[in-house]
């Protein structure tokens, strides 16, 4: 390898899809390879149609992100496709959501020939996840799917035990008083509900005296009617 070669940092291609990129964790994932590291990062978007003007070949490492999801059949361009089968470069896939279409996903692995997978899977889980027949020769990385950002305030000071905290609040004594709270609202409004129902049966009561009313003043009126429809002409 000549020495130019060796001095030059790797390039990396980073393969992504566009739409998925108004998530913000998404994106700072994908800058994250660019802002992070000292490789000449470069990106191309792979879904939709996507057409590949270049030639991949003039890359050391594909970087496959998670947004462009293998485990879905035509989502990726078929170009993007014929162009990683001709890759010879070392061929790196993320994953997100292990657990979603997971024969589909392992099918576009072994497809694509890609040979180091990074999984949010801890170890222990990975034989179930990723069986060695499925994905024969392939290299499994635990990694996560975001990162805290590097413009996040600098912490001043060590974090306080409670114990030791001058201002804590005393929680017990807030749920006590929300709890005081809730009672005494509760008993209010068993006594408005009491306050209706006997308001109710006032009403009730009323209604029924002038029924009874209206019933006995049309019963003589009936007898009226009936004594004038009996009085001989």
């Amino acid at each position: 390898m000549s020495r130019e070669l060796q001095l030059r940092p790797k390039r990396v291609l980073v393969a992504y899809s566009a739409p998925s990129t108004f998530v913000s964790t998404t994106l700072d994932y994908l800058m994250a390879l660019k802002n992070f590291t000292d490789y000449d990062v470069k990106y191309v978007h792979v879904t939709h149609d996507a057409q590949m003007h270049f030639d991949i070949n003039e890359f050391d490492v594909l970087f496959h992100n998670y947004c462009a999801r293998l485990c879905f059949d035509g989502y990726l361009s078929p170009d993007y496709e014929r162009a990683v089968a001709s890759f010879r470069g070392l061929k790196i896939a993320a994953v997100q959501d292990d657990y979603d279409r997971t024969a589909t996903l392992h099918r576009s692995i072994r497809r694509l020939g890609f040979q180091v997978v990074v999984t949010s899977i801890q170890s222990d889980f990975w034989p179930l996840a990723y069986p060695k027949s499925q994905i024969p020769g392939v290299k499994l990385v635990q990694g996560l799917t975001g990162y805290v950002p590097a413009n996040i305030p600098e912490r001043g000071n060590e974090i306080i035990p409670l114990s030791e905290r001058k201002n804590l609040i005393d929680a017990g004594s807030v749920i006590r008083r929300q709890s005081k709270a809730v009672e005494a609202k509760e008993q209010l409004e068993d006594d408005q509900a009491d306050a209706f129902v006997s308001i109710d049966e006032r009403v009730v009561a009323n209604e029924r005296d002038a029924v009874d009313c209206r019933q006995r003043s049309n019963v003589r009126c009936w007898i009226s009617v009936r004594g004038m429809l009996n009085r001989p002409v």
